[in-house]
């Protein structure tokens, strides 16, 4: 029979031992230096004077009397170390440091170690995880807090052709999914059923151009009760189904009324609007004025301007800026074509303008060539000029265009230019 015990290595009592009591005690005296593991430090150096029952554990560079015992739990005991060697899994509180540490067969490690950078390779709160999902989270609502600044949710991908996305679904059926999905554009994509999706919205990442594949429907901007797209009022062409190629350059030539193309889609009430002039006009007192028109009929080539609707009066060319025009007088626009009449009595005005493809005129055109070629919607949209109209400029659009039809007619262009960007309001 083996008289020491496996796991502590206590000497036990022999039948017809002689002085048992010090067999006993030398157990106790193990028991007292290694259970409730308490030690005042990790030492390579014996401390000097240590007091009776003084608990230390080895590090790993010992010196002295302690050389050769790294790890080794050493316990001074009636004048003398003893040593215990530490078996996988014990812990020890180390005072000096008020750190639990663990031996994991090897070294000793502090616990809060240990937990700094834990790897855990599934974790569930409230919910069930599995190879893909293996981290679940099943609550009313889940909060990511800051610290004092801003918070950022980051999902990585691999590579451009993966796919990194919020996924929304409804009885665990996808129905949106919002993200890189298989490329590097932005998407928004909806599903009837899960497996079918449809890209509602596509920004590409290089131009930052935003595309809509089926559409964009909006009851187009809204009913004409509700508000459309702000508080009172809303910038913008009246009809949201519009392609904008982002903007250029127009020089407002002294005496002459541009009339530019739009297509209201249904009753609007229009306010005003504004022109954004980047340069003043040389001519000092130059004025601009802002108005519209309804669109007339075709007439061989060129086409006749209609009725006044509104004339928005006149705001300083020889000021750069933004300039707004607005009237107190505001009108419904029926559904139909119109042309925003434009023009200064000053020289060298430059305002900037929005480049634009009107529906009900569109049609897809190859633009360019090579690996430069795109697919561009291109139609008849160009804008109507009408010269030596000063008299319109300095004392008010006539409630008749006097000049009937407009003889010039610019060269045709893939895209509508608009330089005044028309202000709508809610009507009931």
């Amino acid at each position: 029979m083996d008289f020491i015990s496996p796991n502590l290595k206590l000497p036990y009592l022999a039948p017809a031992q002689a002085q048992k009591h010090v067999t006993h005690n030398e157990a106790l005296r193990q028991l007292d230096a290694i259970v409730q593991l308490c030690v005042t430090s990790i030492v390579n150096s014996p401390p000097t004077a240590p007091e009776n029952g003084r608990r230390e554990i080895i590090g790993p560079d010992p010196e002295g009397i302690f050389v050769d015992k790294t790890n080794n739990v050493a316990a001074f005991q009636d004048g003398a170390w003893a040593y215990f060697v530490p078996k996988t899994g014990w812990r020890a509180y180390v005072e000096d440091e008020s750190e639990l540490y663990v031996y994991d067969g090897t070294a000793w490690t502090s616990v809060s170690a240990q937990n700094s950078n834990p790897e855990i390779s599934q974790f569930g709160i409230n919910a069930a995880v599995d190879a893909t999902n293996r981290f679940a989270v099943k609550s009313p609502a889940s909060l990511f807090d800051n610290e004092g600044n801003g918070h950022q949710l980051k999902i990585n991908k691999a590579t451009s052709n993966k796919t990194a996305s919020l996924l929304l679904q409804t009885q665990y059926v996808s129905k949106a999914e919002i993200g890189l999905v298989g490329d590097d554009n932005l998407r928004v994509k909806v599903s009837s059923d899960g497996i079918h999706f449809k890209d509602s919205l596509i920004a590409n990442p290089e131009t930052g151009n935003v595309s809509f594949p089926y559409g964009v429907d909006l009851d187009k901007m809204g009913s004409s009760v509700e508000d459309s797209g702000g508080t009172n009022y809303h910038y913008g062409i009246p009809n949201v189904s519009v392609s904008f190629f982002g903007r250029q350059s127009l020089s407002l030539v002294k005496g002459r009324i541009y009339f530019c193309p739009i297509y209201v889609d249904r009753p609007t009430k229009i306010i005003g609007g504004f022109i954004a002039q980047f340069t003043a006009s040389t001519t000092a007192g130059a004025v601009t004025r802002a108005g519209i028109f309804k669109l007339g009929q075709a007439s061989g080539n060129n086409w006749s301007i209609g009725e006044r609707v509104a004339d928005f009066g006149t705001q300083p060319a020889d000021i750069p800026g933004h300039k707004d025009f607005e009237t107190s007088d505001s009108s419904i626009l029926d559904a139909g074509w119109y042309a925003i009449a434009i023009g200064t009595n000053g020289a060298g005005a430059l305002v900037r303008n929005v480049r634009s493809h009107q529906s009900c005129q569109n049609f897809l055109v190859k633009f360019g060539s090579g690996v430069t070629a795109d697919v561009r919607f291109s139609g008849a949209a160009n804008y109507l000029y009408a010269n030596n109209a000063y008299d319109q400029i300095e004392n008010g659009y006539s409630e008749i265009w006097p000049i009937n039809p407009v003889l010039d007619l610019l060269t045709v262009q893939p895209y509508g230019y608009l330089p005044f960007i028309p202000k709508w309001e809610k009507w009931s």
